[in-house]
Parts: structure tokens; C-alpha cells; sequence
């Protein structure tokens, strides 16, 4: 079955290696198109960072398709595919009959859905922040109640929903989407929400909080959402979960690991011998290890290059491509010690520049065009995306 490449991508620097969280269930092109942004980005990230990164490809690929249902024009072309004359950048790298709205939509729920095998934890926070004041958007549901815009979230269709109950004047059946149909039918109730004209900031770290069930408290600073901001794409995402084989709490100890600038310091270090699947990629002068958590439907896998300058070797090539023939073709497991840093990892940052290096420059700036949020035939105004904030947060046991 085809792996979905990172829910997390964790820049292990401390250790010399990368670690790489995936999910055993994606489409072909959905596991090609996410990690393949997602490589990219993590080049973005580590290239001027001393410091550990964990981060979510799939969300933040998630948040900018939640965006593609609003682009038009040059916009819409950009976060697909961008040509110029000198190079072919990739930036969803969604294809022509790809429906990657349902696709994303059924990776998601099955992700976030509880498992009565697996003790894991996956809390989402994802919505497109707007400010009402400046962008009136179509409300088809403006005469639903709260219980028909819980059945419409659960329905195929946003628009049946309000059409069993009658509380709407479309005809049944009529073909019509509007953007917070498609918002609502394709990823929930949550994933257009309106910014407050006061407390910004206390407002979005509260949802983000009570969403993640107080695991991230905290996605935005105080003062960082001025009252100029018309539109913000927020992300943040919180896993949980514990080993498929356990590390004994005894033998935890302090140890010596060096780090990529070459220097060693003590950390926190859990060992056990068992069997795992372990293989050595040539090409790519790397040993990888694959950790799986219980219920076996997430691993973790550990790549460590041979030295402290295969690191760097590794992340100025890293694609897609090259990360799948990676963490594919595990051998069976065998018996291995292993010796693994406890993990507890929070990574928080403003995502802006880092997408805009990527090519999708139109994004941030009047040039872009998100006419598809607005009401039919209000007046277009400048629409662009002010910020795209991101929180990741991953704890093993």
C-alpha cells in the first residue's frame, strides 16, 4: 500500500539524522505530489537553522489546497504547476483528473480517526482565518440551524443538507458550489473561521488549544495579528503515541551525541535490543531504521547518514523521489539494538517566506487573485494571503 510521506518531517540534527514520521495510506500521486512538497520545504526550513525542525508537509499541502478552491487565473495556475522560462516548478503538482480535495479529505479522516488498536494521538487545527469586515463570503447555510450544518459536514454535498431541511431557496439538485460549500464539504465545519476585530491573537490560540485538547496552547504571539490582516492560513498539529515495542523506562540514561556542527553533548537516550527493520540505501550512503508505533499504522523511520557531512549530502538532493526509495522496501525485522533520544518536539514558525522561495510568490501580494472566496458579485478587492503560521508538536512514549 502506498505511503503518505510526512505527517511529520523531524530535522533530527542532534543525532546526524533525519526522522521521518509516515502514515501507511495515500493515493500514489497524493504520497508523490505531498512529499515531494514536502522535501522541498524542509530544505527551505533547515537551510538557515542550527536547531531541531519538526514539521507537517501534509498539513500545510492540506492548508494551501484549502486556498486552491479560492484561486483563480494565474493564482490557481501557480499552486499547481508554475512554468517559466527556465524551470518547471512543482507546487501542489496536482493532476489534471486529481480530485485532490476528496483525496486529502479521506486521508485526513482516516489519520485523525481513533483506532481501538492504537493508543495515537492526532489533533488537527487547520482553517482559513478571514476578516469579515473586508471579504464578504456567499452563505449559502445563512438560514441553517446548527444541526444542518453538522448533517452537512457528514453529507456528500454541503448543499443537500440545507435542501432536505428546506431552509434554503436553491432547488435541489442544482449543480451550484460556492467556496464555503467546498471549504465545509471537504474539510469541516472548522476550516473557514471568521477573525475578530479585538484579542485576535487570545481568540485563535483558544481554538487552537481546546482543538488540540491543550496539547499546543499557543500558535500566535500577542500583537502579531494586526487589524490590517484580511486573510491567514493556520495550521498546527499534535501526535501522540507509543511504540509498538516499548522501551524499558530503566534503561534510559544520559548519553553522548554528537551533533551536525561536529561538538557532543549529553541527552536523554532510551535503548532496547528487539526486532526492527533496518536497511542500508547505497546510493544514498545512508542506514535506515524503521520504528513503528502500536497499532502499526504510523512509523517513525530514522535515517543516518554514514557522517556528520553526509547530512548536508543528503538534504541538498532530497526529493521526493529519493525519500521514497528510502523508506520503501523495508526488510523484515531482524534483532537490533537501538538507541533512541526521548522525543518531545514543538516547532513554531511563520511560513510566508519559506513558500514564497518555492514560487508561490502570487500567494502573498496583490497580484493574487482569491476572487472565488467572495460573494457573487461583490465588488474585488485586493485579496492576498497575509500569513501562513504553523505549529507542530510530536511526543513518543
Amino acid at each position: 500500500m502506498a505511503k503518505l510521506f510526512g505527517i511529520f518531517v523531524l530535522a533530527c540534527l542532534l543525532t546526524l539524522g533525519d526522522c521521518h514520521l509516515s502514515v501507511r495510506q495515500a493515493s500514489s500521486s497524493l504520497a508523490h505530489s505531498s512529499g515531494d512538497f514536502g522535501t522541498k520545504l524542509y530544505k527551505k526550513l533547515v537551510a538557515d537553522n542550527k536547531d531541531n525542525v519538526v514539521f507537517s508537509p501534509i498539513t500545510v499541502y492540506t492548508a494551501l489546497c484549502m486556498t486552491l478552491l479560492a484561486a483563480k487565473g494565474d493564482t490557481k495556475l501557480q499552486l499547481q504547476v508554475q512554468a517559466t522560462p527556465h524551470v518547471l516548478q512543482k507546487a501542489l503538482d496536482i493532476k489534471p483528473d486529481q480530485n485532490i480535495h476528496s483525496e486529502l479529505r479521506d486521508v485526513l479522516t482516516s489519520v485523525l480517526s481513533p483506532d481501538q488498536n492504537s493508543d495515537v494521538k492526532t489533533r488537527l487545527a487547520n482553517a482559513i482565518y478571514y476578516d469579515p469586515a473586508k471579504i464578504t463570503i456567499g452563505d449559502r447555510y445563512s438560514t441553517c440551524d446548527t444541526e444542518t450544518r453538522r448533517k452537512a459536514h457528514l453529507s456528500e454535498s454541503a448543499s443537500d443538507a440545507c435542501a432536505v431541511t428546506g431552509t434554503h431557496s436553491l432547488p435541489r439538485g442544482r449543480s451550484q458550489q460556492n467556496f464555503r460549500d467546498d471549504i465545509i464539504n471537504y474539510y469541516g465545519l472548522n476550516a473557514l473561521k471568521r477573525l475578530q476585530q479585538q484579542n485576535r491573537e487570545r481568540d485563535i490560540n483558544a481554538w487552537v488549544n481546546d482543538i488540540t485538547s491543550g496539547a499546543i496552547t499557543k500558535l500566535v504571539e500577542q500583537g502579531e495579528i494586526s487589524s490590517d490582516k484580511a486573510i491567514l492560513l493556520l495550521n498546527a498539529i499534535f501526535f501522540e503515541g507509543s511504540w509498538e515495542a516499548m522501551f524499558p523506562a530503566e534503561l534510559t540514561r544520559d548519553m553522548d551525541f554528537q551533533k551536525s556542527e561536529g561538538d557532543k553533548r549529553k541527552v536523554r537516550t532510551m535503548h532496547q535490543e528487539n526486532f526492527f527493520a533496518v536497511k542500508r540505501v547505497e546510493d544514498e550512503k545512508v542506514r535506515v531504521l524503521e520504528l513503528p508505533y502500536k497499532g502499526n499504522r504510523f512509523s517513525l523511520y530514522v535515517i543516518l547518514p554514514d557522517t556528520k557531512e553526509g547530512l548536508q549530502h543528503l538534504e541538498g538532493h532530497l526529493d521526493g523521489q529519493v525519500l521514497d526509495k528510502i523508506v520503501n522496501s523495508m526488510p523484515q525485522p531482524r534483532l537490533h539494538k537501538v538507541y533512541l533520544p526521548k522525543m518531545e518536539l514543538s516547532y513554531r514558525k511563520k511560513l510566508d517566506d519559506k513558500l514564497f522561495d518555492m514560487g508561490l510568490d502570487k500567494l502573498f501580494d496583490n497580484r493574487a487573485d482569491l476572487s472565488g472566496m467572495q460573494r457573487e458579485g461583490e465588488i474585488k478587492r485586493d485579496l492576498y494571503i497575509n500569513g501562513v503560521h504553523h505549529k507542530a508538536k510530536i511526543e513518543s512514549i
